[in-house]
């Protein structure tokens, strides 16, 4: 029988993400490689993400170590990923839960910016 992988998340903002991944929550950051969509899933949680690896099928040995710098603070700190593509690309879709940071400053969008995105991303 099949498990069911643990849960990521995406973000709008790469910095979201790397916080959340540092805090050791999955971090689906998609990217396109010569072409090809293509993800890194991404936590300093290195369990969470070999439970992430048998639920798909992922081969242990796959799981790649590169140090991450937590951008809080910049003190790197032991992160591992997976690389997905292909089958093993999460699909975008309900499973993903979008994160919508709503802090204002300059660089930030609106509260109700926020709650738009947040409505229209389901």
């Amino acid at each position: 029988m099949k498990r069911v992988p643990p849960s990521f998340c995406e973000f709008v903002k790469r910095r979201d993400g790397m916080i959340h991944a540092m805090d050791g929550g999955l971090w689906l950051h998609r990217h396109v490689w010569k072409g090809k969509p293509l993800a890194h899933l991404v936590s300093t949680d290195k369990e969470l993400l070999l439970a992430y690896g048998d639920a798909i099928g992922i081969p242990e040995s796959r799981l790649q170590f590169k140090p991450l710098k937590d951008p809080r603070t910049g003190i790197r700190c032991d992160a591992w990923h997976w690389d997905l593509g292909g089958p093993v690309l999460p699909p975008v879709g309900p499973r993903v839960a979008l994160v919508v940071e709503t802090r204002i400053d300059s660089q930030d969008i609106t509260p109700a910016q926020a709650s738009d995105l947040a409505r229209r991303e389901g």
